[in-house]
C-alpha cells in the first residue's frame, strides 16, 4: 500500500498511544489467548497419554498404567496442566477485574503454559511410545503445536524478559 491515507476519524486511540494500546488492549487478549491453547494443548496430550496408558496392555494383560514410570510420567502431566489451567485463569481474572500489575501475569501465563504445554506433550510421548509419532493418536500433532506456542511472538525469551524487566523496576523499553 502506496500513499494510503486514513482520516484523523478513523485512528485508535490518541496520537502516540500505540504502544499503551498495545500492552492495555491487544496484548492481554492475544497473549491470553495463546496461553489458553498452551493449556488446552497439554490437556489434550494428557487426555490422549492417560487413555492410552489405561488401555494399552501387554500380552500378559497388564496396562501400561499399572508400571510405575508411566504413573510418575501420568502424575507430573496432571500437575503440568493444572498449574498452566490455573494460572492463565487467574491471569485472565486479573484482567478482566482491572487488577494494578495483570499484564505481569498475562506474561507469565503465556510462559508458564507453553513451558507447561512442552513438558507434557514431551512426557506424552515418552507414555505412548511409537505409537505417539503416527497419527493413530493425537501426541504428535499436540507436540508439533506446543512448539509453536513457545515460539509465536511475543516469544517465550522476550516474555521473559519483559518480566524481569518489570519485577526488577527496569524500563522495558
Amino acid at each position: 500500500m502506496d500513499n494510503v491515507k486514513v482520516p484523523a476519524s478513523r485512528l485508535v486511540g490518541a496520537e502516540g498511544d500505540g504502544l499503551g494500546l498495545i500492552f492495555e488492549v491487544v496484548a492481554p487478549t492475544f497473549i491470553l489467548g495463546v496461553a489458553g491453547v498452551n493449556a488446552g494443548l497439554a490437556r489434550g496430550a494428557y487426555q490422549a497419554a492417560l487413555n492410552h496408558a489405561k488401555t494399552r496392555a501387554y500380552a500378559d494383560g497388564r496396562k501400561l498404567a499399572d508400571i510405575q514410570a508411566i504413573q510418575f510420567y501420568l502424575s507430573d502431566m496432571f500437575g503440568a496442566v493444572e498449574t498452566a489451567s490455573i494460572y492463565v485463569q487467574n491471569a485472565a481474572k486479573a484482567t478482566v477485574s482491572g487488577q494494578e500489575g495483570a499484564i505481569l501475569h498475562v506474561m507469565q501465563s503465556k510462559i508458564t503454559a507453553s513451558e507447561h504445554a512442552i513438558k507434557v506433550t514431551n512426557l506424552a510421548m515418552q507414555v505412548c511410545g511409537g505409537q505417539g509419532y503416527t497419527g493413530a493418536l493425537p501426541v504428535e500433532r499436540f507436540l508439533r503445536d506446543a512448539r509453536a506456542g513457545a515460539v509465536m511472538a511475543p516469544t517465550t525469551e522476550v516474555l521473559k524478559e519483559w518480566v524481569g524487566k518489570s519485577v526488577a523496576g527496569i524500563p522495558l523499553f
